[in-house]
């Protein structure tokens, strides 16, 4: 619409600029024609067009996320496998006879009733890879505070892991991800009965999702387990028995009790550790590496809390 609107101003300036001079038909056509000729286009020079906006690439080492799932539940029921010790069994130690848990002030556990075997992985292992006291969270980053399923705070020296449902939950340190390691938790359970348990989960793959792992556990009435839990198995995840409860005479049962549990996964090996005895071995290759944490149960006693004095691994040990 422009360029006609031109070439009509044109073409009256041509008719008007010689007035006394009369313009045939054929020059003004060919006088237009040259006008047009002349005319600018609309083209654009391919070396003046503007280059593409950079896109900066995806990072191939995105920073790292705090883990915000660390606590998960494990099914109530096993329907393919052995569960744990139901309440309907005769407790080493019943409910009425079990003494008060400690109180808030006291942070030197007991000593166990015995010595521990010369073959005690600690005596030989030398210092640990790390060592986390218990002082606080920051040591190993736990997450604190409440969950679905647990309560984690840290007080007087003492981690206190305490389950808020009757299904099994646990917390993951922040550490590394391990693959041959031994490690160790020195814990006790305060008011429990029976089948209440608590143990190590280890070999978590992936640890913000810490849906997959092996649990080793002991129970109040002095046992100790070994199971694999894979909850991306449909529909409700899968909770395999690879070591049904067991009693033995190296776990002090009962509460108040303080016991040193010691997992070293070395290759397809997990070998069980009470005390420093050695209980049993068991091989298995689902999961060869991971994450490591804290898991409790209230099989029967409500609010049922772990205090956790001390926790230590070892990497690379000689079994």
């Amino acid at each position: 619409m422009k360029k006609a609107l031109s070439l009509w101003i044109v073409f009256l300036l041509l008719a008007g600029c010689k007035p006394a001079q009369q313009v045939s038909d054929a020059d003004m056509a060919t006088r237009v024609a040259q006008i047009l000729t002349s005319y600018p286009t609309n083209t654009v020079d391919p070396n003046l067009a503007p280059s593409p906006i950079p896109v900066e690439p995806f990072s191939t080492n995105p920073p790292l996320l705090e883990p915000t799932a660390t606590a998960s539940p494990i099914p109530t029921h096993t329907p393919t496998e052995s569960p744990l010790p139901t309440a309907t069994e005769t407790p080493t130690t019943a409910p009425s006879e079990t003494p008060a848990g400690p109180t808030a002030t006291q942070t030197a556990p007991p000593a166990p009733a015995f010595t521990a075997p010369a073959t005690d992985p600690v005596g030989r292992l030398g210092s640990p890879t790390s060592l986390d006291p218990m002082d606080n969270a920051t040591t190993w980053n736990w997450t604190v505070g409440p969950s679905q399923y647990t309560n984690l705070e840290f007080k007087d020296g003492v981690m206190l892991l305490t389950a808020t449902t009757d299904i099994s939950g646990w917390r993951l340190a922040g550490t590394e991800s391990l693959d041959n390691v031994y490690i160790e938790m020195a814990a006790r359970l305060e008011k429990c009965s029976g089948s209440d348990n608590y143990g190590i989960i280890f070999r978590v793959p992936v640890l913000r999702e810490a849906d997959r792992g092996y649990l080793f556990g002991f129970t109040c009435d002095g046992k100790y387990y070994l199971k694999l839990w894979d909850g991306k198995v449909a529909p409700e995840g899968k909770m395999t028995t690879l070591i049904s409860p067991k009693k033995s005479s190296a776990i002090q049962p009962g509460s108040a009790v303080f016991n040193r549990m010691g997992i070293m996964a070395v290759g397809n090996r997990l070998i069980l550790y009470a005390n420093g005895a050695l209980l049993e071995e068991y091989k298995d290759s689902t999961f060869a590496n991971g994450y490591f944490g804290v898991f409790i149960n209230q099989d029967i006693t409500p609010n049922l809390t772990l205090r956790v004095d001390q926790m230590s691994y070892w990497k690379n040990p000689t079994p």
